[in-house]
């Protein structure tokens, strides 16, 4: 039986980026490695990896024959993977669809309540349910079979069924590495209008402990953390290395949850002489001197810091968890532990923020000595305790935005207009870019790293382009 697996392109909602793929479909290779370990012949293709348009991305599937077309989605692509799949089984009928992902996850039966052309809907992960799937479908499908495939979701003479409860992975050691050779030669790397040279993306956990309000991570792990193990990790870094990457995006859930841990991989990282540049993501409360340089020493090069707010009210509004205090020794901590390249992303047009708040947010963002920020307005998205207290309270109609991710500003009576959010957004990016003692700092640290004065001589063009998307982005 051959499965071809499909990481539809996000780019409908229409953000300030292109939809050139910052990192690779790990969810999608990982189910990869799973079929090829049970004999399963598999292909993946990644929409945005190949710069591929719905009519190209079709012609690559039906090159590859299968009978099983699994589909990877978020909210933001849903959509498009709806009408990639109604368009393939125009094609060939009797093929089977699969849905699975954040998407799927949540609003499973809304997907086949909705698209009568998608046969299956799997919830959690995949890695143990799929294979499971595909060795029903071999022995033919019948209900008895599928009903009993972990987190599946069916039909059965038309009605919509639930089958065996959804069975996580335990130990994700246990997994094959993510096999990059499936797109080794895909473009990669498009982050925040910057090229990173042959670049790929690690997962060493999945989940968060943490329920902050706007993210829908809780709704698809639990809030349960999965660790691999530090050796487990630095084998596939390794592996990582001789596939000729040079530059690595930690993609955790949460990486620096748990600092012990953290200390242990970049140790392993110096012993074993792993040469890679990496970028991470972390929390302010758990920016700690000791990982921070930790991480610098082991080649950590960027840290993206989820800030959110510089107003204490909003933050305790998201059940963040944080200070706004420790947003600004969590920064100096990481350019005193020597981090090139400090980022931080903040988000406003909460309810009830006042027109006040977001000016002050904005203007923290400027105070705090990064090197970018990352402006985001509040999105209602599925699956986040938002988006369910603001359905429970008449503002959202579930049955009409389960496929999108509205601004909260868009319909929201008490939050800032939408339009006055995006005019101070770009306005303040413009300020932020164009301080004479940033441009002053922002030279003499490129001068003095070699990473940063790389990166920016190899992506003069990329960036313009990226400027010209963001403001046109934020102007409209």
């Amino acid at each position: 039986m051959r499965v071809c697996l499909v990481n539809p392109v996000v780019h409908e909602f229409g953000q300030a980026y292109d939809s050139r793929a910052a990192g690779p479909p790990l969810g999608v290779l990982y189910l990869a490695g799973v079929l090829a370990r049970e004999g399963v012949e598999v292909e993946v293709v990644d929409q945005a990896g190949e710069w591929l348009s719905d009519a190209a991305l079709i012609d690559r599937v039906k090159r590859c024959d299968p009978d099983v077309v699994g589909f990877s989605t978020l909210t933001a692509n849903g959509a498009v993977a709806a009408r990639q799949a109604f368009m393939l089984k125009n094609w060939n009928p009797n093929l089977k669809i699969v849905f699975g992902g954040y998407h799927a996850t949540i609003n499973g039966h809304r997907v086949l309540g909705k698209y009568p052309f998608i046969d299956y809907v799997i919830r959690g992960e995949g890695e143990y349910s799929l294979p499971v799937l595909v060795e029903a479908l071999q022995k033919g499908g019948g209900v008895s079979e599928i009903r009993e495939v972990p987190g599946i979701i069916y039909r059965e003479n038309g009605v919509i069924k639930y089958g065996a409860e959804e069975r996580g992975v335990r130990n994700l050691d246990e997994l094959p590495f993510p096999d990059r050779r499936l797109i080794l030669d895909n473009d990669y790397g498009y982050i925040s209008g910057t090229k990173m040279p042959k670049f790929t993306f690690i997962l060493t956990s999945r989940g968060c402990p943490y329920n902050c309000t706007y993210c829908s991570c809780a709704a698809f792990t639990k809030r349960r953390i999965n660790l691999r193990s530090v050796g487990n990790v630095l084998d596939e870094l390794e592996e990582i290395e001789s596939l000729g990457y040079r530059n690595v995006l930690f993609t955790d859930d949460n990486f620096t949850v748990n600092r012990r841990r953290v200390i242990e991989i970049c140790k392993g990282i110096r012993k074993r002489k792993i040469d890679l540049n990496w970028i991470a993501e972390g929390r302010v409360d758990s920016a700690h001197f000791d990982m921070l340089k930790a991480m610098a020493d082991a080649g950590c090069k960027i840290i993206y810091y989820g800030v959110e707010s510089g107003n204490q009210r909003i933050l305790d509004y998201y059940r963040k968890g944080t200070r706004v205090e420790q947003a600004v020794d969590a920064v100096e901590k990481a350019r005193r532990a020597g981090i090139d390249i400090i980022t931080a992303t903040f988000i406003v047009g909460a309810p009830g923020e006042t027109l006040r708040e977001v000016v002050d947010t904005l203007k923290f963002a400027q105070k705090l000595d990064i090197d970018f920020p990352q402006f985001n307005i509040l999105a209602a998205i599925p699956g986040a305790k938002i988006y369910d207290d603001l359905a429970a309270a008449g503002y959202i109609n579930v049955e009409e935005t389960w496929e999108s991710a509205p601004n909260v500003a868009s319909f929201h009576p008490d939050c800032v207009p939408e339009k006055t959010l995006n005019q101070l957004i770009l306005k303040y990016y413009r300020e932020f870019a164009m301080r004479k003692e940033f441009i002053f700092k922002e030279v003499l640290r490129t001068l003095s790293s070699g990473y940063r004065l790389k990166l920016v001589v190899s992506n003069l063009k990329s960036s313009r382009v990226f400027y010209n998307q963001l403001t046109g982005a934020f102007s409209s």
